[in-house]
């Protein structure tokens, strides 16, 4: 028996590739292929939900992003507490912003969802932990440009941390 090593397969780019087909995959037509019955997270918010292709496929990730100050956290909080009243428990954690500053917006909003838990966390692994934890449904990360990993060293909200 001889041990051989295999490499990863590469993109053209000599970068891994991130395919989210097997390699095995072909060219089908568009007409050959089924949805597979995603399950989308519907939401009341008639114009969000649309941008999203009528609600959040579960498993997705959105990056929402704009100019400071134009309701970006209040939007996303809203959002939080719709998901956590019709589809369970979500875990809305802040890099930004303090437990009790989130809580006097949400309670601005009327706010109420029982199932809407919420952390002040910057470190992934950390933020990692509190999602098995908690099961959710949904986990909003406000804001991705906070977060890093202690596995590299780069600063928070560069690309190699966001990448990573």
């Amino acid at each position: 028996m001889t041990e051989q090593v295999v490499e990863p397969e590469t993109a053209v780019s000599g970068q891994k590739s991130r395919s989210a087909s097997p390699h095995n995959s072909r060219p089908l037509r568009l007409a050959e292929i089924t949805p597979d019955g995603f399950d989308r997270l519907r939401l009341p918010l008639s114009e969000f939900s649309r941008v999203l292709g009528g609600g959040i496929v579960p498993g997705s990730l959105v990056l929402v992003g704009g100019d400071p100050g134009i309701g970006k956290s209040t939007l996303l909080l809203d959002v939080a507490a719709m998901i956590a009243n019709q589809h369970g428990p979500t875990l809305y954690i802040s890099g930004e912003e303090s437990a009790q500053q989130i809580k006097m917006r949400a309670d601005r909003m009327d706010v109420t969802a029982n199932n809407l838990f919420l952390v002040t966390e910057t470190n992934l692994t950390s933020m990692l932990g509190h999602i098995g934890e908690v099961g959710p449904a949904l986990v909003i990360i406000d804001s991705i440009q906070t977060t890093y990993t202690e596995d590299l060293n780069s600063s928070a909200g560069s690309v190699s941390q966001v990448r990573e």
